[in-house]
């Protein structure tokens, strides 16, 4: 997040730099065409870790699965509109897609078939737990065009995220007589999928080779508070969702 805040930050500041530039460039230096298109591919680099429990009968008492969870580094895809109505204000629509499998350790408490109070501890990892946010970002645009080649947007706005998460629910386990100890053999899993709203803020620079083609990097954070609800889960889970955005490709000026 200090990467994203000081590279807006970085921006803000050019752009608080060339405003007088603005107000006096002429027509033809100002931003040209009122369309900005951009598809992107980049990575989301933050790690955001949580936990869930679950729980269900074995032997007349409840099992316990305990499982924690790590959304690592990885690919991104972006595709963004924008359009300017006065001046360089305007509003834009960008939707981002965030896919990665990570494991998870899995820590399980399994009632004995024989005796009460006397839980067998499974310890373990579930592979290739799968997590996908699709991001609808809304945005207030402010753009500025501090040389010829050079467009900058700033971005801000709310962010609609749906977030799809693979559970770790129950556990397969072996056991043998007496039956003292048990050994994970499988985790079973669930895609669970929730929605929430927040935010978007970011910032993107293109580079025009021509007068409607050119490319660009734009760096954005986002930010949502996910609430899934769990098969057996003992509670809800909470998980927080996206992060900084670094992506670059096409942009498209009409």
């Amino acid at each position: 997040m200090q990467v994203c805040i000081r590279a807006i930050g970085t921006i803000g500041l050019l752009t608080i730099a060339t405003a007088g530039q603005v107000s006096a460039q002429t027509p033809a230096q100002r931003p040209r065409g009122r369309f900005r298109i951009g598809l992107n591919a980049g990575a989301q680099p933050s790690t955001i870790s949580f936990a869930a429990s679950a729980t269900r009968p074995v032997y007349l008492e409840n099992s316990v699965v305990d499982t924690a969870y790590r959304a690592g580094k990885g690919p991104l895809f972006d595709g963004n509109a924008g359009v300017r109505i006065l001046g360089g204000f305007g509003v834009g629509i960008a939707v981002s897609w965030f896919s990665k499998k990570d494991d998870a350790a899995i820590h399980a408490a399994i009632p004995h078939p024989f005796f009460f109070n006397a839980a067998r501890s499974i310890d373990g990892m579930a592979g290739g737990l799968r997590r996908d946010e699709l991001v609808t970002h809304l945005q207030a645009v402010y753009s500025i065009r501090p040389t010829p080649r050079i467009d900058v947007a700033l971005t801000a706005g709310p962010s609609f995220f749906r977030v799809t998460q693979a559970f770790v629910y129950d556990v397969s386990y072996g056991e043998t007589y007496p039956y003292d100890t048990a050994t994970l053999t499988s985790a079973v899993s669930k895609r669970v999928s929730g929605h929430k709203t927040g935010f978007n803020a970011g910032a993107d620079v293109g580079l025009r080779f021509s007068r409607n083609i050119g490319v660009g990097g734009l760096v954005r954070f986002s930010k949502a508070e996910m609430q899934f609800v769990l098969p057996n889960g003992v509670t809800s889970a909470k998980s927080d969702a996206g992060g900084i955005h670094a992506a670059g490709g096409l942009r498209l000026y009409f």
